[in-house]
């Protein structure tokens, strides 16, 4: 399936831009664009639900939770303003530096301009990581706190509720995919909600922007479009916007591709970051967003490669990387399954990395664990696991990407999805476990190279030079 096929919709479909919420003029589109094009590629390629619900808390872990929220409250900031305003959250603390918690997207960059920097993290499953490395670090949960008590006895604007409607009768009569009526009950249901929060958002972020006078934003996943009202505030404050690129972006990612009608619709560009700071070329080249594009690299992967460039890799044991993700879940177990039953007189060891969003779905990675040649893996350092291994394997993971600094061979799992979003020239494809077998027990696969070309090097002077024409 190709993007292009949904983004006929806008091109077809201009009126989209239509409907907004009472409260500021906010658009409505770009709010529930991805959500829509996401439930679309989901259906159609039959795809498991890849983040697993926020589940039930420990009475402790929510005391916790409470307390760290409100001590950690960026409205209280002792008077301190700062230049750059790191919107991030906790799942990307997950490596640990002097015993204390450091965020492998934000912390390096941080660390360049460290006074004049905040990071506000969002928890993550009401959960935060505590001790953290980096000094100056508020959380961003108070604000749904404060939002949720103020819409406890709010009504719905009429106005919103009769625009909803429309917007939604608006898709079902001219999106060529089918919205199923539970989709179209979770949109409408989400954008209630938002429609009663938006002027609570509004006063809250106008704060906290009066008291941080920040003079560029960084907001995680700012291209998805959930987050746009917050992005045409902080725009509308003269405050610039941008987002960190952080996993995989392609040609067929919905978030990072638009028709015309909305690449050069200036009304939509208030809703989409300024930036966006990619690993390296590569990235920038094959998406369409009416954005900047730069490139900047990736810090954490080059400390990595930094760490292992002299380690005698022919020491290493035998060991297979397999790469999950939540959406193919039960293709990537099937597979493994199979390949452990052909390793089964072999001395090699699979390791499955389970993706942080499918954890808590222990159904469907069970079986693995009674198979006695693969460990499951679900913390740590992906890097770390990548180096150890000698082949690197999965469906569209950007650590099929890392694997290249690495001189890994790598191997594609055909699938929609690998056709979608890894190119040709990346890996070796395969159909199913005993095709994976042969292939690895003839062990001509060739390493892909031009690492720079997907992964800029020069980090740390690209970060700079970036900040120094902002400040």
């Amino acid at each position: 399936m190709k993007l292009n096929s949904l983004l006929k919709f806008e091109e077809d479909n201009p009126e989209v831009m239509n409907f907004k919420f009472k409260h500021d003029n906010i658009l409505i589109w770009p709010h529930i664009r991805r959500k829509v094009y996401q439930h679309i590629i989901d259906s159609k390629l039959d795809l498991q639900i890849s983040h697993a619900p926020m589940g039930d808390f420990k009475f402790s872990d929510l005391i916790d939770y409470n307390l760290n929220t409100v001590a950690f409250n960026p409205f209280e900031n002792q008077g301190l303003e700062f230049d750059i305003v790191m919107f991030s959250d906790v799942r990307n603390n997950i490596i640990r530096k002097d015993e204390k918690y450091f965020n492998i997207i934000h912390d390096y960059f941080a660390l360049q301009f460290s006074k004049n920097t905040l990071i506000i993290e969002k928890s993550y499953r009401r959960k935060y990581k505590l001790p953290r490395y980096f000094e100056n670090v508020k959380f961003l949960d108070i604000i749904d706190f404060l939002v949720a008590s103020k819409i406890k006895d709010v009504k719905v604007e009429k106005q919103d509720e009769e625009e909803i409607v429309k917007f939604i009768n608006f898709l079902k009569m001219n999106l060529k995919f089918n919205i199923n009526k539970s989709m179209c009950n979770n949109i409408k249901n989400e954008l209630i909600i938002l429609s009663k929060k938006l002027k609570f958002y509004h006063l809250y972020y106008k704060v906290l922007f009066l008291i941080l006078n920040p003079k560029i934003i960084f907001l995680k996943c700012a291209s998805y479009g959930d987050k746009g009202y917050l992005i045409k505030w902080a725009k509308d404050f003269g405050i610039k916007v941008g987002e960190f690129q952080h996993g995989m972006i392609s040609r067929n990612h919905s978030a990072y591709n638009y028709g015309d009608n909305i690449f050069y619709n200036l009304d939509y560009k208030k809703y989409l970051p300024d930036y966006l700071l990619t690993y390296g070329d590569y990235w920038g080249e094959n998406i369409k967003i009416p954005v900047n594009k730069i490139s900047i690299g990736n810090p954490h992967f080059y400390k990595k490669l930094e760490k292992y460039k002299n380690r005698d890799q022919n020491s290493l044991k035998n060991k297979i990387l397999i790469v999950s993700q939540g959406s193919v879940t039960n293709k990537l177990v099937n597979l493994t399954k199979n390949l452990s039953y052909l390793l089964k007189n072999q001395d090699v060891e699979i390791i499955y990395r389970l993706h942080p969003g499918e954890i808590p779905f222990h159904d469907r990675y069970t079986d693995l664990q009674k198979l006695n040649n693969v460990t499951i893996n679900d913390s740590g350092d992906i890097y770390d696991l990548i180096y150890q291994s000698n082949s690197i394997v999965g469906v569209y993971s950007t650590t099929l990407f890392e694997a290249i600094g690495f001189n890994k061979p790598i191997f594609i799992y055909e699938h929609e999805l690998s056709n979608m979003h890894i190119p040709m020239e990346i890996g070796e494809r395969f159909k199913d476990a005993e095709e994976l077998y042969e292939i690895l027990n003839n062990n001509k696969v060739n390493p892909t190279g031009n690492v720079g070309y997907y992964w800029e090097k020069d980090w740390k002077n690209n970060y700079k030079n970036f900040i120094n024409k902002i400040l």
